[in-house]
């Protein structure tokens, strides 16, 4: 057999090897994400969420509502003993009051005074709940229901409003995902 002219296995292994390199940066290339011209890369973002909707019919959202707070309530006062109460209906019956008057305040704020809710940065709905925890511990709630003193009061709103804002936060993330 004759060799052709120009060609010997040195300048054919070369070749390979650059064919082999071009490979490699093909595939790693393949391996980036896309970056199209005409879109714009998801950025994440802070969006602040004030009183928490769960859902648009208020019915339903007023049901969730009451169930959260149920639970987080009851978590709460189980796990670090702020509150007394002497029947879980009490109990139950503390939360139903306690959601009905944190959606009418809640609605007011928004209606009325939306500026302040700007301005304090929401701890205005902060000190709202301290009050009505406060009001139905000390005035509808008398024998049945009682903080062990006002400092375990600030604690426990401050608990039960952490829980619960993360427990909305990733439930509404979850639900944004689905779909």
């Amino acid at each position: 057999m004759d060799n052709k002219p120009g060609k010997n296995t040195n300048d054919i292994g070369q070749e390979l090897e650059d064919l082999e390199e071009i490979i490699k940066q093909l595939e790693e290339i393949k391996k980036q994400p896309n970056k199209q011209p005409g879109k714009k890369p998801n950025r994440k973002f802070i969006a602040f969420e004030f009183g928490g909707v769960f859902h648009h019919n208020p019915i339903i959202n007023f049901m969730f509502s009451y169930i959260v707070n149920l639970f987080f309530i009851y978590l709460v006062i189980e796990l670090f003993h702020f509150a007394q109460y002497t029947d879980l209906f009490y109990l139950a019956s503390l939360v139903l009051l306690y959601t009905v008057l944190e959606e009418g305040f809640r609605s007011y704020i928004f209606v009325r005074h939306f500026h302040i809710i700007l301005k304090s940065f929401g701890t205005i709905f902060f000190f709202g709940y301290i009050f009505i925890f406060f009001f139905l511990d000390q005035y509808v709630f008398v024998d049945s229901f009682n903080f062990v003193n006002a400092t375990l009061l600030f604690f426990f709103v401050v608990f039960f409003t952490i829980f619960r804002y993360y427990f909305g936060l990733y439930l509404r993330r979850y639900l944004r995902r689905r779909k």
